[in-house]
């Protein structure tokens, strides 16, 4: 029997027209295991977005490989045209397998098999993107992808209908990003001068919301948000209070970084002094500050971002640049009105519905 394995990349892989990659084979006990090469899918591109009328079920139907694939004309290799794959297939050989309705887990993160067909996945993925220096080749996660697994006879064909057994399991992921544009938007827009930009600490919590779920690199600009936020605010503070002649350049300027304020000082003890308030009085904001703090840090130093050794996930990592948000929500009233980001009376509401199984198709296990 064989349990195939197939997952769309959220990228293209371009292969020349004329390629004939071999599978890789090898045995993984209990498995014999075929890693075929990247392959165009039958599906239509845009079907994928998320505002697309086709169901998740139909995307995931549309897994098996366009034959023949279509050549582009547009981009060639070695002065040959390319065919875009955008599908990954590993086959697990197996005599059997355990396919019983009750021992399916709701959640597939914790399913053996799926989580080898995503670590054998991301390590082709990472050999790939070390092999070909292309940095937008990242792993996959189980919770953020488009998959199925179909148990299959050894000769590839269907299965016959067991009521107490499964045949296929799948996983389906979308994601929006959106911007929409109101009377109010409008009309805020042209407010702003046409000369205006955008603090740093703006920009940098901005660009780290739009890296996710990239975890690390988003981390290091809301931890740097946050750095330039409370020191363009103390600076502000410091000019209002009555301090002796160079004293703030002094404490901020001392020819040895190892000298200076930290930014839990400047939070906590110099923000106390010039505010009368401190971050470190917000029980969740500064946990939140602490650990956004400590996976920067475990990032820069040890390339991987982690808390208490173990690594952040891409859900927690929006968890913490979502509550740097918060943080300079605190923060930003302190500021002069110049300083502070324009804001919307009212926030612009969306409702989205995306149809998972087509109405069609009834009593399906999943």
């Amino acid at each position: 029997m064989i349990a195939r394995f197939r997952i769309l990349l959220p990228y293209v892989l371009y292969l020349r027209s004329d390629a004939q990659l071999s599978p890789h084979r090898f045995i993984h006990d209990p498995y014999q295991i075929t890693i075929h090469p990247p392959y165009q899918a039958v599906i239509d591109p845009s079907n994928v977005d998320p505002s697309s009328d086709v169901a998740a079920r139909e995307i995931l139907e549309q897994l098996g490989p366009a034959s023949p694939p279509k050549v582009s004309q547009s981009v060639y290799m070695d002065g040959i045209p390319t065919v875009r794959a955008n599908t990954l297939q590993i086959d697990f050989h197996r005599d059997d397998f355990d396919r019983r309705v009750a021992a399916v887990r709701p959640d597939h993160s914790e399913d053996p098999l799926i989580r080898l067909a995503f670590e054998l996945v991301n390590g082709l993925l990472t050999s790939i993107r070390s092999v070909t220096k292309a940095g937008h080749i990242k792993p996959l996660g189980i919770l953020g992808s488009n998959w199925r697994l179909d148990y299959v006879t050894d000769d590839c064909r269907e299965l016959h209908h067991e009521a107490d057994k499964i045949r296929r399991k799948f996983g389906s992921s979308f994601g929006w990003r959106i911007c929409g544009t109101n009377e109010e938007v409008w009309s805020k827009a042209h407010t702003l001068s046409s000369t205006y930009r955008p603090s740093n600490w703006e920009s940098l919590i901005l660009d780290a919301e739009a890296l996710l779920p990239d975890v690390g690199p988003a981390l290091v600009l809301a931890a740097a948000a946050l750095e330039t936020l409370i020191s363009v605010t103390l600076n502000h503070l410091a000019s209002l209070a009555n301090l002796p002649s160079g004293l703030w350049e002094w404490i901020n300027d001392r020819g040895d970084y190892r000298k200076e304020p930290s930014v839990e000082e400047q939070f906590d003890v110099l923000l106390r002094t010039l505010a009368n308030k401190s971050l470190k009085d917000q029980n969740q904001l500064w946990e939140a500050f602490k650990n956004l703090k400590g996976a920067r840090n475990a990032f820069v130093h040890d390339g991987v971002a982690a808390i208490g050794g173990k690594e952040v996930t891409k859900e927690l990592a929006y968890i913490f640049v979502g509550q740097a948000k918060e943080i300079i929500d605190w923060v930003e009233p302190l500021l002069p009105p110049e300083l502070r980001r324009p804001k919307l009376e009212h926030q612009v509401e969306f409702q989205m519905f995306k149809t998972i199984i087509p109405p069609t198709i009834s009593g399906a296990t999943a």
